[in-house]
């Protein structure tokens, strides 16, 4: 697995093979063994289907309903409504956050 990480989110992204010397960030990846490394420790967010969240994830990684959040997000994106849904999932301005899926697309969402 690689991690795309921005200085706020990290995004992680499955893939077979190790990244490619032609990534235009390298220094933004990282192995998952090296998430644990990490400190102070990531909040971690699975951002998948709930089956392949419940069929396995990373330690520690909580579950977010994508599907519920992007509705949400549509229905009232008021930044105090927002910041007590993300707060919630013990983050703030300092928390270093990764977010993970089967691909690329929808974790960025997050």
């Amino acid at each position: 697995m690689i991690v795309f990480i921005t200085s706020l989110v990290l995004v992680l992204a499955v893939a077979a093979e190790p990244p490619q010397k032609s990534h235009p960030r390298p220094e933004l990846l990282i192995e998952v063994e090296g998430i644990a490394k990490l400190q102070p420790s990531p909040v971690i967010i699975d951002a998948r289907p709930r089956g392949g969240y419940d069929a396995g994830h990373i330690p520690g990684a909580v579950w977010v309903d994508l599907e519920a959040w992007s509705k949400a997000f549509a229905d009232n994106p008021d930044k105090t409504e927002w910041t007590k849904r993300i707060g919630d999932l013990g983050i703030d301005t300092d928390t270093r956050v990764i977010v993970y899926d089967n691909g690329v697309k929808d974790a960025a969402r997050i």
